[in-house]
């Protein structure tokens, strides 16, 4: 192989190494936003069972003082 050859295949060892690392850093911020988003999820859901459980804790008690 010749020194111009090894130079060329540096070069695309190189191209190809830093779309690599770009590409990982995608993926790394891809997950952190996903990590997060899914968090919030489960927060709202969280929020929303607690809303629905009072509300149906409320109505039993308004069910209740209704029959006394």
């Amino acid at each position: 192989m010749s020194l111009k050859q090894v130079h060329v295949l540096d070069k695309i060892v190189k191209k190809q190494h830093q779309k690599l690392k770009r590409e990982l850093k995608i993926l790394e911020i891809k997950k952190i936003i996903y990590n997060k988003y899914q968090v919030f999820v489960e927060a709202t859901i969280d929020t929303f069972n607690d809303i629905i459980n009072r509300f149906t804790y409320e109505n039993k008690s308004l069910t209740y003082a209704k029959r006394k």
